[in-house]
């Protein structure tokens, strides 16, 4: 039965075995639905409008770039400027070649070489302090520094008399043979 309100809705004639209205199966979808021609116009119109504002961003770049002054590079910039102190291991590269600032190697000299520069002129400044056991040779505080502080030198623990350094369930013997 027709609608007396909407007369453009009518309902189908016949139905193929898919369910697809007859009307619909020669072109392969409603024309009412999607129109080709319209579809392609808004493609092509924004294709246009694409290729438009391209132009206008082009052109307002170029205006941009013309109407900027060409700006000269700070002389700054070429420099090479040595980071700030304390500088914890030198880097040879940033010494610079005249002096040699705190004694720090210059960009021939090796790291290594720069360490063994540095370990003897520690070790003679600790024999230079007495602060080097003549026995040993290994660095000591002399035991007058101990007494003038007021301290005395305990003597190491025995085996018999080490504790556990962790909570191991072990005990340490208190006298006689363990």
């Amino acid at each position: 039965m027709l609608d007396p309100l909407h007369p453009e809705i009518a309902p189908p004639e016949r139905t193929t075995p898919q369910g697809t209205q007859a009307h619909g199966v020669e072109r392969g979808h409603e024309p009412r639905d999607v129109q080709p021609r319209a579809v392609l116009l808004w493609l092509v119109g924004l294709l246009v409008a694409g290729a438009a504002i391209q132009l206008l961003l082009w052109g307002a770049i170029e205006a941009w770039r013309a109407a900027t002054p060409v700006r000269v590079p700070s002389p700054i910039l070429g420099e090479r400027r040595p980071p700030p102190y304390p500088r914890v291991e030198p880097n040879p590269l940033d010494a610079p070649p005249p002096r040699e600032p705190l004694g720090l190697p210059g960009p021939l000299r090796s790291l290594q070489v720069y360490l063994e520069e540095r370990r003897r002129t520690e070790e003679q400044r600790l024999r230079e302090l007495g602060l080097i056991d003549p026995r040993t040779g290994q660095p000591a505080l002399p035991p007058d520094a101990l007494q003038r502080a007021g301290l005395r030198v305990l003597p190491s623990p025995t085996a018999r008399e080490r504790r556990p350094s962790d909570a191991s369930g072990g005990f340490a013997p208190t006298g006689g043979t363990p």
